[in-house]
């Protein structure tokens, strides 16, 4: 499978997810008993951690001043 093909289906399967979430379709606990992340929650991370692998980006593109 190619990488756009790839994204596209981890893109549809998050905004199934986020949908869900946000109908109640999702219990809050999860099987083992944890307490799910929260939809907001759950965009803030996935934000962080891409700018963080950004910035690692940078760090090995720019050279050292």
């Amino acid at each position: 499978m190619d990488l756009p093909t790839q994204l596209e289906q981890a893109r549809q399967a998050i905004l199934q997810a986020l949908t869900a979430s946000a109908l109640g379709d999702i219990p809050l606990r999860g099987p083992r008993g944890g307490v799910r992340w929260s939809a907001r929650y759950f965009v803030r991370r996935v934000a962080w951690h891409t700018l963080d692998h950004l910035w690692e980006i940078e760090d090995r593109l720019l050279p050292d001043e």
